[in-house]
């Protein structure tokens, strides 16, 4: 009822990510939601939630922010996270490649530059910082997993295999939230 579908945005092993619209808040989001043959498997239930609970407590803006978790009619997880609309690390870094020649590099029509990348990947190291100061390894990260906006947002998304340090790769029930080392008492830094 909150949402509005508008389509599908993508899809991987574990999920789907449609846009939607927030009814409630009159604003367009993407909502991963677990693929329906897999809700009937704990293991993947748990580390699908396991995705959206690390994602939403690792608060950085070149991290995806995760806005909801619930649960849909047929049972099936979802999470609700911003939308990014321009395109991946992994094509801007093709683009450039096919726009340079051996040791001369080019601007892009669309404006990428090695310098730009460059910049970018200090964002992306930034955000992998944060995070592992906050004892969560991503497991995954690759240029297909970082999402450039079209007003310069370096965002890293897909935290699908990510490991928070201490804890078992086997995750608890649903009803126990994940818990990063940030976020058991302490302030982080």
């Amino acid at each position: 009822g909150r949402y509005h579908d508008l389509g599908l945005l993508g899809q991987g092993g574990m999920g789907e990510v449609r846009h939607v619209l927030d009814l409630e808040l009159n604003r367009y989001v993407a909502m991963k939601i677990l693929r329906s043959e897999w809700n009937d498997q704990t293991k993947y239930r748990l580390r699908f939630i396991s995705e959206g609970q690390i994602a939403a407590q690792l608060e950085h803006p070149n991290i995806i922010p995760v806005y909801e978790l619930g649960e849909l009619p047929d049972k099936r997880p979802y999470f609700t996270m911003q939308i990014i609309r321009d395109r991946s690390f992994r094509d801007v870094i093709s683009e450039v490649h096919q726009d340079s020649s051996a040791g001369h590099w080019r601007t892009t029509k669309s404006g990428w530059s090695l310098n730009r990348m460059l910049n970018a990947f200090l964002k992306i190291c930034d955000a992998i910082g944060y995070a592992h100061n906050r004892g969560v390894i991503h497991r995954d990260l690759k240029p297909g997993n970082v999402m450039l906006g079209e007003h310069g947002e370096v965002i890293v998304v897909d935290w699908g295999i990510a490991k928070i340090q201490g804890q078992p790769d086997v995750l608890m029930d649903f009803a126990e939230p994940v818990i990063s080392t940030f976020n058991s008492g302490g302030h982080g830094t």
